[in-house]
């Protein structure tokens, strides 16, 4: 499951149950003859460790920001005081549980943040950003940005992440 990979690990073990000629009952639990530690569990002289299997990270995701103008006047172009309105798709392409995804735009004004978890292949679209448009902005005559985001894996390491336009490379601006 998830949790055992966000784990890095599944212990299982077997239990045998029987009846012996004389009727008594009998039980022994299973043993991994790969693990050289041999604990013996029942303290009855046999080993009975337990399987243990081991499960790699490999946290990663995709993100990318879309912006959009808002022509409130509907002139047709960008006039001082509209906005540029920014959504956020981050889709979780790796195999374990990220936490507390948070994104940031220095020039823009975010909303939704942090993402508290995202499963591996959910897709979260809930981060959204807004950019009050300037003069110096029309004067420039474009306007361009990037993200960033930063989430956690189960271990609680950063995952960084620079955004990419739709159509584009991570760290492209948008």
């Amino acid at each position: 499951t998830v949790a055992d990979i966000d784990a890095g690990r599944f212990e299982t073990q077997a239990t045998v149950n029987g009846t012996a000629s004389d009727g008594t009952n009998v039980t022994d639990l299973s043993d991994d003859p790969s693990d050289p530690t041999n604990i013996d569990l029942e303290g009855d002289g046999e080993p009975d460790d337990p399987n243990v299997l081991t499960f790699a990270h490999s946290p990663s995701y995709d993100f990318v920001k879309e912006a959009v103008h808002d022509d409130a006047n509907g002139n047709g172009f960008a006039d001082a005081g509209e906005v540029i309105n920014y959504t956020f798709t981050v889709e979780n392409t790796g195999n374990v549980t990220l936490s507390d995804v948070a994104v940031t735009d220095t020039k823009a004004t975010i909303s939704g943040s942090p993402i508290a978890t995202l499963a591996p292949g959910e897709i979260d679209t809930s981060v959204t950003g807004i950019h009050t448009i300037i003069q110096d902005d029309i004067d420039a005559g474009s306007f361009s940005n990037s993200a960033t985001a930063v989430g956690k894996n189960p271990k609680g390491e950063d995952v960084p992440k620079q955004a990419r336009p739709s159509d584009g490379l991570p760290g492209d601006p948008t």
